[in-house]
């Protein structure tokens, strides 16, 4: 898989995504950022991220080598007791001194994407063309697992979103025998591309990383305080 080079400045291709248990109880969720990193008058962050993958080679991209995806996964273990780790490309990262380097580098990242403009934000067509807009969000992941999946879905906007109905369990069943015809899949990737577009908004994206600053500022302070 591939994406031509195209002009941009600065982190582009960015996706916030935001999954929830269906049941309530106990509460678990996940929020993902994910963005292509690159090397340009805005910033080296690319070559930052190089420089360390030379000291954690297992936090490598096994999409794509210049991007990075972050998630905070919070999950309930009793009442009013919550655990939040800290990932990146999959890897978990403990909040302890010796890893102050990646959570460094992770604060930055999230800095930054607060501090872009609606308009510096670029989402290049043949990225959303390679496949990588669907298993990107949600790390190495489809996101139909959690459009129509039972055990987790997106949360957008607050609310658990499914599209799973009668019809759409059909197509899927004929997509998983082979017997889909084209206007079946082009249903489905209708729907994919709808959900990839949310994704992908600024506004969108920014209201939800100012939610995963304000965690991770909360865990740092209390893990170093």
């Amino acid at each position: 898989m591939r994406i031509n080079p195209v002009s941009f400045q600065g982190i582009k291709n960015i996706s916030y995504a935001k999954v929830n248990d269906i049941e309530d109880e106990p509460y678990h969720s996940r929020l993902c950022l994910n963005m292509e990193l690159t090397n340009d008058k805005y910033g080296n962050d690319l070559n930052e991220y190089d420089k360390l993958l030379k000291t954690y080679p297992d936090l490598n991209n096994e999409l794509y080598p210049s991007f990075v995806n972050i998630e905070f996964e919070t999950a309930q273990i009793r009442p009013n007791k919550y655990i939040i780790s800290l990932k990146l490309n999959g890897c978990d990262i403990y909040l302890t001194p010796k890893n102050s380097e990646i959570i460094g580098f992770i604060q930055k990242l999230i800095k930054k994407i607060l501090n872009k403009k609606p308009d510096d934000f670029k989402t290049d067509r043949n990225y959303l063309n390679s496949g990588l807009s669907e298993y990107c969000p949600i790390y190495n992941e489809s996101l139909g697992n959690y459009l129509f999946g039972t055990d987790e879905n997106l949360n957008i906007y607050g609310k658990n979103y499914t599209v799973m109905d009668d019809k759409l369990s059909e197509i899927l069943d004929k997509v998983d025998d082979g017997t889909a015809t084209g206007k079946e899949k082009k249903y489905i990737a209708n729907i994919m591309n709808k959900v990839s577009a949310i994704l992908h908004d600024s506004y969108y994206i920014n209201s939800g990383v100012q939610n995963m600053k304000l965690i991770l500022d909360q865990i740092i302070n209390t893990n170093y305080s």
